[in-house]
């Protein structure tokens, strides 16, 4: 759970463990941070004592060559032991931030919506009917391109199933999305819920919303390791790799 941001552990404290997450460049500097600082959202995790999860924020202003902690952190706290792998994005329609994490126990993902990075606003929830498998993990929602009908996009919303998921444990719903509410398409009046990579070793995986090619498809990048076996390999300072973009 900590594999995109690793390096930022060199900001953490002895209290707290850094887990995944995303960047993203706020070229309007609506956190305050600076023109195009690189803002890290991610999930803070208590390395002592109960087990809780919050979000947090770090920023770089040299191209993530280095990073600060928010004095204000944690941004999101709901007091919980699992809460966790915010994705945060851009949402052009509505100009403001979009955050997808989830209720990883409960397999419910929250959207929350916020103007500055830093005060986030509640704004619906996605549900997990149907959904096969338990323990949410590293949600994405995500708008593509409908392969054969130029202009015409769907959302998608990805999560990955950390216990008895069906192939690497990444699954997907297609539907619609406002600004406030992922809307699944449904067939026979349930939500579908589908798998999106029937390997063994391609988790967690997480999209570059921008820049795109040339069909409007964004580009994504898996963890390439499994948890049945990763932890039993041998260590070589480091555990595990990144699958290629693709």
């Amino acid at each position: 759970r900590r594999g995109l941001i690793a390096d930022l552990q060199p900001v953490a404290d002895a209290a707290t463990l850094i887990f995944s997450g995303s960047a993203v460049i706020d070229g309007a500097n609506s956190a305050g941070f600076g023109p195009d600082a690189m803002v890290a959202v991610y999930t803070a995790a208590a390395a002592q004592g109960p087990a809780h999860q919050s979000q947090a924020l770090a920023w770089s202003n040299d191209r993530g060559r280095s990073w600060r902690t928010h004095p204000g952190n944690p941004v999101l706290d709901l007091g919980l032991a699992d809460f966790r792998d915010p994705n945060v994005f851009w949402h052009q329609p509505t100009r403001r931030w979009i955050m997808v994490v989830v209720l990883a126990e409960e397999n419910r993902a929250l959207l929350y919506a916020s103007s500055d990075l830093k005060t986030w606003d509640e704004l619906s929830v996605i549900e997990g009917a149907g959904a096969p498998g338990r323990t949410w993990e590293c949600p994405l929602l995500i708008e593509l391109p409908v392969e054969g009908s130029p202009g015409e996009t769907r959302w998608l919303f990805k999560v990955d199933i950390l216990h008895d998921g069906p192939g690497s444990g990444a699954i997907y719903q297609t539907g619609t999305f406002d600004g406030v509410r992922f809307r699944p398409d449904e067939a026979g009046g349930q939500p579908v819920w589908q798998v999106a990579d029937h390997g063994r070793d391609f988790y967690a995986a997480i999209a570059w919303h921008e820049p795109r090619d040339a069909q409007g498809r964004p580009v994504w990048i898996g963890w390439m390791g499994n948890h049945a076996c990763q932890g039993q390999l041998p260590r070589q300072g480091w555990r595990g790799a990144m699958s290629l973009p693709r």
